[in-house]
């Protein structure tokens, strides 16, 4: 598994949190480049979470844009955007 966490204080939490496990690679860089680079995995096979901030109102945009890339270059792979429930706030 890849973890990616853009901001400094999250990306050490993650990092802390799933530390001891060799199978996880915590790494501190934006999540959309992450998608583009990491996609395919070199198993073929796998699941992607997509957990935007959704703080800029181009999010929505950006997340559409960014798993039409991501589905062009792995087809098969299995995306789960995580969407905020706005109505809420």
């Amino acid at each position: 598994m890849i973890a990616c966490e853009l901001e400094p204080g999250s990306a050490a939490a993650l990092s802390r949190n799933l530390r001891g496990d060799v199978r996880i690679k915590t790494l501190a860089m934006d999540g959309w480049t992450a998608l583009n680079a990491f996609v395919p995995p070199k198993e073929r096979r796998g699941v992607v979470l997509v957990d935007p901030p959704f703080e800029a109102s181009d999010d929505f945009t950006h997340l559409a844009g960014g798993l039409s890339t991501a589905h062009r270059k792995w087809a098969t792979g299995i995306y789960v955007p995580l969407v905020p429930d706005k109505r809420a706030q």
